[in-house]
């Protein structure tokens, strides 16, 4: 665990930098399916904001990102300009070991009560492998205190304390390692259920029945499977349109220009088509690796929301190489930019790119 003094010189070097992210606007943007704008400008680009999670307040947008401590930036409305706030933990939890905290999920739970769902590196697993915990506060924009004295989510092989939900039924070709990318799905009828992925090939997806609290698993539930991939799928997020629910995923090796969201629907939520359809891929947005896709309903009639990054190189807006390698092409200074866009439903409730969120 890192202690006090660790973690605040932590933060302090992530917030050296703190100031307003100037957005720019791509110049050359190439052609996409938008038919309202031509081509997508991230609406930061400036630092790394990988996996955003972004949530709407009543005086505009709050998203927190991958990273050591979080990263996390504010804004008047959802085109930015975003201005770089304090970590939202307070520390790191009790049964995790220092390190990036991955893939945020941030979520209401009720009048005066938010929590922050993430994945920390834990002892006990293999190299790498994580598990998903959870951290509360009174409002959205915290302090966030972790919450309980064990992860949320982890598999039973780990040597943390026991899990609330530990995969019992995973199926035994898949690795024991750990759980990352999590993230919240309510009901129609108010209940609430967490998703995640289970890291290593293959891949899976499950979901879980949580408590009212948002904190542990529901009493007699267990997560169970949704999908698997012998490639990588990963970044679920499930909402609601029409007569289906819709799930949106990435696919593919995050670290190059390959890597997409894609999405799938049924018309119920424990049963899903393994093949998918491409949705901000490369080849439909000129990006570089659109993934990581986060979902905003807003409170009033306007169109949905989708948050997600992709990779821009040599401090510009620009997308990386179309053949960029993460592990090859460091010296052109990657790092992942977070984009918007507008959503529409098509026929039969399929999602459609009504425009691109472009920054002020």
């Amino acid at each position: 665990m890192l202690d006090r003094t660790g973690f605040v010189a932590t933060l302090a070097l992530a917030l050296l930098a703190s100031s307003v992210l100037p957005a720019q606007m791509m110049g050359g943007a190439p052609a996409s399916a938008a038919r309202d704008v031509g081509g997508p400008a991230p609406l930061i680009w400036q630092r790394d904001f990988a996996d955003p999670s972004v949530v709407e307040l009543y005086d505009g947008y709050l998203a927190v990102g991958t990273g050591p401590v979080l990263p996390r930036v504010r804004s008047g409305g959802s085109r930015g300009p975003w201005r770089e706030m304090p970590t939202p933990l307070t520390a790191y939890p009790a049964w995790a070991v220092p390190g990036d905290i991955w893939a945020p999920h941030l979520q209401r739970i009720g009048d005066g009560a938010w929590v922050l769902y993430y994945s920390a590196l834990v002892a006990g697993l293999a190299p790498g492998s994580r598990c998903i915990g959870a951290a509360t506060a009174s409002t959205a924009t915290g302090p966030f205190t972790p919450a309980g004295d064990a992860p949320l989510v982890c598999p039973p092989t780990t040597g943390a304390l026991a899990a609330s939900d530990q995969l019992l039924d995973r199926p035994a070709d898949l690795p024991a390692t750990g759980v990352i990318d999590s993230s919240v799905f309510t009901e129609r009828d108010g209940r609430r259920y967490l998703l995640y992925k289970t890291q290593g090939l293959p891949s899976s997806l499950r979901m879980v029945l949580l408590t009212p609290d948002g904190l542990t698993v529901a009493p007699g539930k267990r997560s169970r499977m949704l999908l698997r991939s012998n490639d990588t799928v990963e970044n679920p997020a499930l909402v609601h349109q029409g007569a289906h629910y819709v799930l949106f995923t990435s696919e593919g090796y995050f670290g190059d220009c390959d890597y997409r969201t894609t999405w799938r629907k049924s018309r119920q939520k424990w049963r899903w088509h393994v093949h998918s359809t491409n949705f901000l891929g490369p080849e439909i947005t000129g990006l570089c690796g659109p993934g990581g896709a986060d979902v905003v309903v807003p409170r009033q009639q306007e169109r949905v929301r989708m948050f997600f990054h992709g990779w821009v190189c040599n401090a510009t807006p620009q997308p990386c190489p179309r053949q960029f390698q993460r592990t090859r092409d460091g010296a052109l200074r990657p790092v992942r930019g977070m984009y918007g866009v507008l959503l529409d439903w098509g026929r039969s409730d399929a999602p459609e790119i009504a425009s691109y969120l472009l920054p002020r």
